[in-house]
Parts: C-alpha cells; sequence; structure tokens
C-alpha cells in the first residue's frame, strides 16, 4: 500500500502488529503487478519478495531472512536512483518498456525441491531463471525456447504454484484443444504439472 513504510508486516487475527520487516524504499511506492505473487508457501515455509527486487526472503516465527538472491543474466531491476526521476507509475513504465530497456519488469517465483524458479518478462521476451538449490548454479533461458514434449507446440507455462518435485502451470483452452479431447475455445484453463530435468 502507497504510504506504507514497511514491506511486510505480520498481525495476529485481530489486526495487532507483531512486527514489520524490511523498509520500503522509493521503489515500493510505484504499483507492480498481482500482489498475490509476492508471498508463496513451500514445505511448510513461507517466502517473499519486494517490489522491483531480486532478492527472495524467508519467514519464520522469530525473523524474516533473506534466503535468495537472484541474478538474471543481462536484466536487472533497476536501482533507486532509476525511480526517484519519475512522479508516477505511469511515466515509470513508460520508461521500462523502451525497446533498448535492459530492466526487469514484472516477477514471479515458484519453487519445487530441488529447483527455485523465477518467471520474469523484459521489454524483449519471457524468461525463467532456474536456481538449482543443490549445486547452487543457475541458468536463465527464454521461454520461447523451451518446447513442450506433448506436442501442443507453444512454450512451457509459467508456473503459478508448486507441490513437491513439481511446477503447476496452465495454458488456455484454444491451445489446449489440439491435444485434448472435449476441450474447445471456451473452456476452462487447463493445469500442467511438470519437472525440471538435473544436468547432465
Amino acid at each position: 500500500v502507497p504510504g506504507d513504510q514497511y514491506h511486510f508486516i505480520i498481525s495476529d487475527h485481530r489486526g495487532h502488529i507483531i512486527s514489520e520487516s524490511i523498509t520500503k524504499p522509493y521503489s515500493g511506492e510505484f504499483l507492480y503487478g498481482a500482489h498475490s505473487l509476492l508471498l508463496h508457501k513451500f514445505g511448510g515455509v513461507i517466502y517473499g519478495f519486494t517490489h522491483y527486487s531480486n532478492k527472495i526472503y524467508e519467514f519464520n516465527k522469530e525473523a524474516i531472512r533473506l534466503k535468495y538472491k537472484l541474478k538474471f543474466g543481462k536484466y536487472a531491476f533497476p536501482e533507486e536512483d532509476f525511480f526517484r526521476q519519475f512522479a508516477n507509475h505511469g511515466e515509470l513504465h513508460k520508461e521500462m518498456e523502451k525497446d533498448n530497456s535492459k530492466w526487469v519488469r514484472f516477477m514471479c517465483v515458484s519453487q519445487s525441491n530441488n529447483f527455485l524458479v523465477a518467471g520474469y518478462q523484459s521489454i524483449q521476451d519471457y524468461y525463467l531463471g532456474i536456481f538449482d538449490k543443490d549445486t547452487e548454479k543457475s541458468v536463465n533461458v527464454k521461454l520461447s525456447d523451451l518446447v513442450d514434449d506433448m506436442g501442443f507446440g507453444f512454450t512451457l507455462p509459467y508456473p503459478i504454484m508448486s507441490h513437491g518435485d513439481y511446477f503447476v502451470g496452465w495454458v488456455n483452452g484454444a491451445a489446449a484443444k489440439k491435444m485434448i479431447e472435449n476441450v474447445d475455445d471456451d473452456s476452462n484453463p487447463i493445469l500442467m504439472l511438470y519437472t525440471l530435468k538435473k544436468p547432465e
């Protein structure tokens, strides 16, 4: 919420504040997609990240601590000085959407037992940043470079959540009807479960 001093506020069921963490920088005053995507739960632990940030935090009863710091190849979130040039989010987004922009504009995060995946967008394309928890190595790939082995003929769906070893994404009826019977343009979205292979 614009005007709040902190990114994360923990309260009890009556709304009484228990703790406040991560002071909001100037960039936190700008709109950033769907707020529900900023938090996710995996393995009984809640994880979250702040607006226009590559830092993933882990929440527990005692504290909020930095867990992962993601890198996006040649792309990155802007530094704080960049945001101070703009009076509103319309001006900011116009600058970030220029053809030569190197900025990450949007990110959503999900994870499985072995991987953390950040789906992100620049003006150029959609990408997946894949972080191997065991080796602590990461790779960034264009979504358009990934091919599904079901033969749908479109790119891997963004993960919207995860369950154990599986990531969960969805495709609309218009795309799915080519491979699934009794599906048409007006059908509900089709959920897809998929895993990532360990590099050889």
